[in-house]
C-alpha cells in the first residue's frame, strides 16, 4: 500500500466491529462493478462535477488526477440503476441511483513529471478510493437514460459521501447554492455529523442500495427454467 493511502486511513480511523468492515468492502466491491460507465469532461467553472471535486479538495482529495490539476480535465462517471423508487406526495416517482467516481490525492506525491506548457515539474497522483453521489431523477423512463451530464446540486444531487482508505468508514457531506449571492460558481460545503439523524438516513440509503445490488446478483445467478440457483 503506499504511503499516501496509510495516512488518509490514519485520518479516517479503524472500524469497531467485522460486521461494518464487511459492509465496507461489500460496498467497495460493488463499485467496482456499475452498470456502465460514462467519460465526463468538466469545462465550466460552474460545473456541479468540478464543484464536487472542490468540495472534496477540503478531504485532501480531488477527482482532477492531472499532475499540475489542469482547469479541464475528463472523468469517469460510474453509473448504477436505480435501487428503489419513491412517490411523492405531487405524484411524481423519484429514482434513486448512485454515481461513483475514482477520488486521488490532492497533492501528487507520485513520480515527478515534466510539463512542457509549465516549463516545471509536478508529481502523479496516486487513486485513495472513491467518492458517490446520491442522485434522484424524477420520472426517469428508461435506465439507458441514466447521467452524470445532468448532476445539478440542489436539485437532483443533494449529498455525497466519501472513502478514504480500506478501514474508513464513509464521510457524508452535502453541497448547496442556497444562500450563496453568486450561484452557480459558489456553494457551501458541509461535512455532515456521523452521529446525526441525517446520516443515520443516508447510511440507510447506502444499505438499501448494497441489498438491490446483491438481489440482483442472485436473479443473475438464477437457471431461469428451473427458477432456482443450481446445485452445486
Amino acid at each position: 500500500m503506499h504511503r499516501s493511502r496509510e495516512n488518509f486511513e490514519g485520518y479516517a480511523g479503524a472500524h469497531e466491529t467485522e460486521e461494518e468492515l464487511q459492509f465496507i468492502r461489500s460496498i467497495k466491491e460493488v463499485l467496482r462493478h456499475p452498470d456502465r460507465t460514462e467519460r465526463y469532461e468538466v469545462v465550466h467553472p460552474w460545473d456541479s462535477v468540478r464543484h464536487l471535486s472542490v468540495a472534496i479538495g477540503k478531504m485532501g482529495l480531488t477527482l482532477n488526477n492531472t499532475p499540475f490539476s489542469e482547469p479541464r480535465f475528463d472523468v469517469t462517471a460510474k453509473l448504477f440503476n436505480p435501487y428503489r423508487q419513491i412517490k411523492r406526495k405531487d405524484g411524481k416517482v423519484v429514482s434513486m441511483s448512485v454515481i461513483a467516481f475514482d477520488a486521488y490525492e490532492r497533492k501528487g506525491t507520485g513520480r515527478r513529471c515534466y510539463g512542457e506548457y509549465y516549463n516545471s515539474y509536478s508529481r502523479e497522483k496516486y487513486l485513495i478510493d472513491s467518492v458517490i453521489i446520491l442522485k434522484a431523477d424524477e420520472d426517469l423512463a428508461d435506465k439507458s437514460e441514466l447521467t452524470a451530464q445532468d448532476m445539478e446540486w440542489d436539485e437532483n444531487c443533494y449529498c455525497g459521501g466519501v472513502y478514504i482508505g480500506e478501514l474508513s468508514d464513509i464521510t457524508w457531506f452535502s453541497i448547496s447554492h442556497k444562500g450563496i449571492r453568486k450561484p452557480p460558481v459558489f456553494f457551501d460545503f458541509e461535512k455532515i455529523d456521523p452521529n446525526s439523524e441525517q446520516a443515520a438516513a443516508l447510511d440507510a440509503e447506502l444499505a438499501m442500495f448494497l441489498q438491490s445490488r446483491k438481489d440482483k446478483a442472485r436473479e443473475r445467478r438464477r437457471i431461469p427454467w428451473l427458477g432456482f440457483a443450481g446445485i452445486k
